[in-house]
């Protein structure tokens, strides 16, 4: 498997996740990408999944990204894709419903002997009411779809916006220890805390769960690091992405994109050398 974390801090949540995804029968899968970032009717979402790399035949990101957008695509995807018109936006709940409708049906047809590798998916974000993202009747929270047998159930957890919470899966990836020794780092930080620290700490626990796995025979967490930086939509409409790639990679500096599935355009994941930026409805999305 591999480790999916999320920060809640004050008006700002943190999406992190390392980029070596379990393939199941086809094995690690490097070049695999696990977030998708979301715009729903009440909610700005940060999806990401631990598990197998491919999905009905094509990868699991993409298998997400097709059940929010209601279209199946080509793989590879197009770069862009402008949708015509702007379609109707479905509320979180909706959305999250679906997505548990569509891995519970994939995973039937995963052979029996690969469904314990099955994605679990932590979503992440915040939500909104009628008013929109300016609105301050607003929360932030953590949902984490998880299978028993072929049905997946959702784990809701929404704290209060003065709470420090980091969240991690699979179950028992992160030990108390470690999450205890990064929460006092967190918590050292200014609320809300400044992206690129709390991304470095984030890539730092990373790293440490990938070692520490590899040491006890487990190398299926990466050393590269993702994060997708969401402060309160009331303070701000730019969502920040970072890439921390494994220092002792050795390789050329080379940075990654999630999808960006929107209501009217649609962005595939690249990798690329150079900063980007594009808009998710009233959000700008910049890599940094």
């Amino acid at each position: 498997m591999t480790l999916i974390t999320t920060l809640l801090a004050g008006p700002f949540v943190q999406h992190a996740g390392d980029r070596l995804v379990t393939g199941g029968p086809g094995g690690p899968d490097p070049e695999a990408n696990k977030t998708v970032l979301y715009l729903a009717k009440d909610a700005v979402v940060s999806i990401g999944y631990t598990g197998l790399a491919q999905l009905d035949g094509k990868p699991t990101d993409q298998f997400l990204a097709e059940v929010l957008i209601g279209d199946p695509l080509s793989v590879p995807p197009p770069m862009l894709i402008m949708r015509a018109g702007r379609r109707e936006r479905r509320d979180i709940g909706l959305a999250t419903t679906q997505l548990m409708a569509a891995l519970s049906s994939a995973v039937q047809r995963v052979p029996i002997a690969h469904r314990k590798y099955a994605p679990i998916v932590m979503l992440s974000g915040w939500r909104w009411r009628r008013k929109g993202p300016k609105n301050r009747d607003r929360g932030t929270f953590v949902w984490v779809l998880h299978p028993h047998g072929t049905t997946y159930h959702v784990r809701r957890e929404r704290p209060a916006l003065g709470q420090v919470r980091l969240s991690g899966v699979p179950a028992g990836r992160l030990r108390k220890d470690e999450v205890d020794r990064y929460l006092d780092q967190l918590l050292a930080l200014p609320l809300p805390p400044d992206p690129a620290m709390s991304t470095n700490l984030l890539a730092e626990l990373t790293r440490e769960v990938a070692d520490r796995s590899a040491a006890a025979g487990d190398p299926t967490v990466g050393r590269d690091c993702m994060t997708i930086s969401m402060p309160a939509p009331y303070r701000t409409r730019e969502i920040q992405i970072r890439f921390v790639p494994d220092p002792l990679s050795g390789s050329s500096p080379k940075t990654y994109s999630p999808w960006v599935v929107g209501p009217e355009l649609v962005v595939s994941p690249r990798m690329m050398s150079y900063t980007w930026s594009t808009r998710l409805g009233p959000f700008a999305v910049r890599l940094v």
